[in-house]
């Protein structure tokens, strides 16, 4: 099996390139037949992924946190290569569900060598595809706060979230969101909106808790205007999925959605702010091989 190793040095705050050595020796530990490429500028590991794919490579593996693995996703998306992770990042959530163990090198490589591919959906966010969640609103308010104050990101790691939801909230205003499916159209003020394809979110949250990977639909996560006291009470339940059963939350299925917003909104995918909306989101079933324990 010929694969191609793709390490961000940059990622879980840039400690990783210490790890870069370690890598290189239970690599050819395994007796793969690799080559190894680092990238060194964003969507670097895109284009790295996509020449793989031109190149014969069978399976690509994304070493670095989830931002890592969803540029080399996009690069390999449409073709017959697997993909495998070693999950090093920060919060490494669409590894965590798919138990492949975090931070644990070896057992990771061993797990490519060995483990078994399953096949699962993606999300598609106009031309983009992500494989955990998207979301505008609210959360993604936070995820542009971390751009902007990268310093104390490196510092806090995924404790981050929980900082920059406090710091946005005392500034917060709902948003009055236009939700277009197959079947139906809501409108209606929001604090934010979760599109899932996967469970976990920002090192850990249960966003949107019984979401599958391979169930050919997104779970979608609406918390609708409430007090400021009410999201502050209610935000620590999100680490267990339990938010859920409050009244301001509400949950559906579907395979697309269209949102729409009065006033400028990011978007946010897998971490990653990608653009702004209107987006539409599309879920593609079985899009992606992917080698698990």
């Amino acid at each position: 099996m010929k694969i191609k190793f793709i390490i961000n040095p940059e990622a879980y705050r840039g400690k990783a390139k210490n790890k870069i050595s370690q890598i290189e020796r239970f690599i050819k530990e395994s007796d793969f037949d690799y080559s190894i490429d680092l990238t060194q500028r964003p969507k670097h590991a895109t284009d790295l992924a996509k020449k793989a794919a031109d190149n014969g490579f069978e399976t690509v593996v994304a070493v670095g946190g989830d931002g890592t693995t969803h540029e080399v996703v996009n690069g390999i998306v449409g073709s017959n290569i697997s993909l495998g992770i070693i999950p090093i990042g920060a919060g490494n959530d669409f590894s965590n569900c798919l138990e492949i163990p975090k931070k644990d090198i070896k057992r990771s490589i061993e797990i490519i060598r060995t483990g078994k591919k399953k096949k699962i959906d993606l999300g598609k966010l106009d031309d983009e595809y992500f494989m955990g969640f998207a979301g505008t609103g609210f959360d993604t308010m936070i995820v542009d706060l971390s751009f902007k104050q990268r310093n104390l990101l490196k510092l806090l790691g995924k404790f981050f979230y929980i900082y920059g939801f406090y710091n946005v909230l005392i500034k917060f205003k709902p948003i009055s969101f236009k939700i277009i499916t197959r079947d139906s159209v809501i409108e209606k003020k929001a604090v934010t909106i979760v599109v899932g394809n996967s469970w976990l979110a920002g090192g850990g949250m249960k966003l949107v808790p019984d979401a599958k990977l391979d169930d050919g639909l997104f779970d979608v996560c609406i918390v609708e205007e409430t007090s400021k006291f009410e999201l502050f009470r209610v935000f620590p339940r999100v680490f267990s999925g339990t938010h859920i059963t409050h009244p301001a939350v509400k949950i559906f299925r579907t395979d697309f959605l269209r949102i729409e917003s009065d006033r400028k909104m990011s978007v946010q995918a897998d971490g990653e702010i990608l653009r702004s909306l209107p987006v539409n989101f599309e879920l593609i079933p079985k899009a992606l091989d992917v080698i698990v324990p």
